[in-house]
């Protein structure tokens, strides 16, 4: 009897991790993975070689953020910092849609995270096959006093 019983333990370790691993969301920063959540289509999961770029990569995204990012006045007044996370949509031709606040901080911040999304230049779109995807991709923009 107590044989069973620890099979019946083993068995439950082994498969609770299956059954709840498909509530975990992904996106395209999980080891090359993405899904297309968008409005009016189904959810699923394709691998992609490279990830969406913003061109000249992060040191590009870096520049640009540094030139075009302005602290609202009222997170300023308040002393507001940390991290905006943001979800968009990068189509095959790299522009930016469906650009959404997962995580915010409020104060304006939100609003000014989307603005540098919404006036960035094309992105280079994820590629899957050798060939360019759609695909959505979540990144955070910090705000924090110099």
């Amino acid at each position: 009897m107590r044989a069973f019983s620890n099979f019946i333990i083993f068995a439950w370790i082994l498969l609770f991790p299956l059954s709840s691993g498909a509530q975990v969301a992904k996106t395209a920063t999980d080891k090359g993975t993405s899904f297309l959540p968008r409005s009016g289509t189904s959810l699923f999961e394709c691998p992609i070689e490279v990830p969406p770029e913003y061109p000249n990569g992060m040191r590009g995204w870096q520049a640009y953020l540094k030139a075009n990012l302005r602290y609202p006045p009222e997170a300023s007044k308040n002393q507001i910092q940390g991290r905006v996370i943001i979800s968009f949509f990068v189509n095959r031709l790299g522009e930016i849609k469906d650009i959404r606040v997962l995580r915010g901080l409020g104060y304006g911040t939100d609003e000014e995270a989307i603005r540098l999304f919404k006036e960035s230049p094309n992105w280079k779109p994820a590629i899957r096959q050798g060939k360019p995807i759609d695909t959505t991709y979540t990144m955070p923009v910090f705000f924090r006093f110099n």
